[in-house]
Formats: C-alpha cells, structure tokens, sequence
C-alpha cells in the first residue's frame, strides 16, 4: 500500500527532523499507518487509509482520465485498476458481512469476462443481475465496486468514438463512489 496524494499530515520538518532517530520514527509510524485500514483525524478533517482510500483514489484518477479524454488504452487501465483494488475491499467487507461472501467471489471470478462484455450484455447479466446468483439485499453495493469499473473498460472497448460515451463512464464512476460511500 502506498500513502495517498491526499493523505494530510502536517509535521514542521525543522522540530521533526532533528536528528535520524526522530527521522526513522516518523518513517516507520508513516509504514505502520499505511498498513492500517482505518480512518484517521488530519486538520479536523477524517481521511482514509487502507484498501478503501486506494480505491477511492484509483477511483477519482479514473475519473480524472476520462474527463480529459485520455487514450483509450489510460482509461481502460485506470478502470482495470479500480476493479483490481475492489479485492481487498470486498475481502475486508465480507469479513464485516460474511453473508455477502457468495456475490463478492462470484463477481471477481467473473470480472475478466466482464471486460470483453459488450456494454448491452454488460447492463443485462450484471447491473440487472440475469445471471448473479441470488444475494441479500445489503450485498448489493459490493458487486458494484467490481460492476461499474468493468462497465468503463466495455465502453471503451466497443465505442468507436469514446467522446460520445465520456458522460457515460463519467456516471458509471460516480455511481460506484455512491456505492462505495454506502458501504
């Protein structure tokens, strides 16, 4: 795990930084933070460390990407990249939700498959469910972390002109961070 472009951490290098002792310190509570998968306080403000401050970052560069209409090839590895971040979430999540275990492999099993779905086949066998197993209510938000970033890479892949689809993928990625904030 990496620490995040918007993780803040205020530290006044010349009362820091005084000698390497202190130096090492820092770096290894920095290590340790990263670790974690928590929140923390930073200026009043929470801010999230673990796998879902990556995905929430991966997330906001994918937006990003598509509102400057990068190459197809950045926009659809910035989506495969959001949906390979969803497995340490969805592993901490079903630990929180066990009942939710069935959907969360089923949906990663499937996710390769999922890139090569046209985005009509997408719509139906996934975001409609005609071919997800039955799951509870509540395990809904899940398959969407997976859902919608393969939903992008679709787009991508079968639309000849990309500029046509940019509010498309720009909605299906602020739906999942809705889904996401749910979870």
């Amino acid at each position: 795990m990496s620490i995040l472009p918007y993780f803040c951490l205020s530290i006044k290098t010349k009362a820091v930084f005084k000698g390497d002792i202190m130096f090492s310190k820092v770096i290894i509570s920095l290590i340790l933070m990263s670790l974690m998968s928590t929140t923390i306080a930073c200026n009043d403000k929470k801010v999230m460390i673990g796998p879902k401050a990556e995905y929430h970052s991966a997330s906001q560069e994918l937006l990003h990407k598509i509102s400057k209409l990068e190459s197809r090839e950045s926009i659809s590895d910035a989506a495969k990249k959001v949906s390979d971040l969803a497995t340490p979430l969805l592993k901490d999540l079903v630990a929180k939700k066990p009942k939710c275990a069935e959907i969360a492999s089923f949906i990663q099993k499937k996710k390769l498959e999922m890139y090569d779905l046209k985005p009509a086949q997408l719509e139906a066998d996934y975001h409609e469910g005609a071919v997800l197993p039955t799951f509870p209510d509540e395990c809904h938000d899940l398959k969407e972390l997976i859902v919608h970033p393969a939903t992008v890479v679709s787009l991508v892949k079968y639309t000849s002109d990309i500029s046509k689809v940019k509010e498309r993928m720009r909605d299906e990625i602020e739906e999942v961070m809705m889904h996401f904030e749910a979870l």
